[in-house]
């Protein structure tokens, strides 16, 4: 569910509404469900958006839909008769209508959203993140890997406004595509992960870095890879919003005495000993940033502690996904609300 009814709805992705011969129960004021983008997905008070398709036969799609049970349809070019006690809304792309939709749920939500980007690690860092968020917090992470448009933009349509906080990762790639995904996503918190050393200003990697900083929030939070000199600069730009993480003395949070053996990750930080149940140190920094977010969370180091020696990297999920709800809802009663998007220019 979204919350929304259907004239809302249709005022967000700036559609023309159609009802059917017999209109729903509520007429234009009807609340609308979830918004799936696969016809597999269907299920009955669903709204169906139809993205173009190699197949592309939005008006065949809708009584598909519409067959299997759907509330409304989404369409774009062409007229589509809605079906009784039905709706349809055209536009003009639906590609940009999905788009819309995720901003203005992007933009209601007050939980804090946590982005993990970068290279290599991106989800066994969100999945620490969510680990030790869940200690204290309601919320939940991605079920998959957002790294492509179509999967973040899901991730912020389901995120859920009774919740603290959400997890999302998404990959660096062509420069104007991750632009539009960090200020759709305009974390709370960004996690800037294993990055390659470029020291060059002009590289790749100083665009992911410095786009991902711009798209944070007004009061947001960044937490970067101290043992890496020059983001060591970087942070001096955002003073007092930065943690660094890493093995070197001027990180905030600093690993000592870092072993790996028997299937197990032990360091010391803060006075507090650690012992993760992964294989091998390159899991290290994946665990600094957990620690780093739990820290800006108000999370004490006793309890990231205790939540990262319960990890299970390969644990599997305890409920089924449906496409519309890609987040993995954490299992936890605890939590209060977080004092905490934006216009695309394109549609990808």
């Amino acid at each position: 569910m979204i919350d929304l009814c259907i004239q809302e709805l249709t005022e967000i992705i700036r559609g023309h509404l159609r009802l059917g011969s017999m209109p729903p129960l509520g007429g234009e004021m009807e609340p609308v469900g979830r918004v799936v983008v696969d016809l597999r997905n269907v299920q009955p008070g669903d709204v169906f958006l139809a993205l173009e398709t190699a197949e592309h036969d939005s008006a065949a799609r809708a009584d598909i839909a519409f067959a299997a049970g759907a509330q409304g349809v989404v369409v774009d070019g062409q007229h589509v008769e809605p079906w009784a006690g039905k709706f349809s809304i055209v536009v003009e792309d639906t590609a940009c209508a999905l788009w819309q939709l995720a901003a203005w749920s992007r933009r209601r939500f007050l939980g804090q959203v946590i982005a993990v980007t970068g290279d290599a690690g991106r989800s066994t860092t969100a999945k620490m993140i969510d680990a030790v968020l869940c200690r204290r917090f309601v919320g939940a992470m991605s079920a998959r890997d957002s790294a492509g448009s179509l999967a973040l933009r899901l991730s912020m349509l389901a995120l859920n406004a009774a919740h603290d906080f959400g997890v999302v990762e998404y990959a660096a790639g062509q420069r104007g595509r991750f632009r539009t995904l960090s200020h759709l996503c305009s974390p709370d918190i960004a996690v800037i992960n294993c990055v390659a050393n470029h020291e060059t200003p002009d590289s790749d990697s100083a665009f992911y870095e410095s786009e991902t900083l711009d798209s944070l929030s007004d009061d947001g939070w960044a937490v970067l890879n101290g043992d890496v000199t020059r983001r060591h600069g970087i942070a001096k730009r955002l003073e007092s919003r930065v943690v660094l993480v890493g093995r070197t003395s001027h990180c905030d949070v600093v690993a000592y005495d870092v072993r790996s053996r028997l299937g197990e990750l032990s360091f010391v930080s803060d006075g507090v000993s650690f012992l993760v149940p992964v294989q091998g140190r390159h899991y290290l920094h994946s665990a600094l940033a957990a620690i780093a977010v739990g820290r800006i969370m108000d999370i004490s180091t006793d309890d990231i502690a205790e939540a990262l020696s319960r990890f299970r990297l390969h644990q599997s999920k305890t409920k089924d996904l449906s496409e519309a709800s890609p987040f993995v809802s954490c299992m936890r009663e605890l939590g209060t609300a977080l004092p905490p998007g934006s216009k695309h220019h394109a549609c990808w």
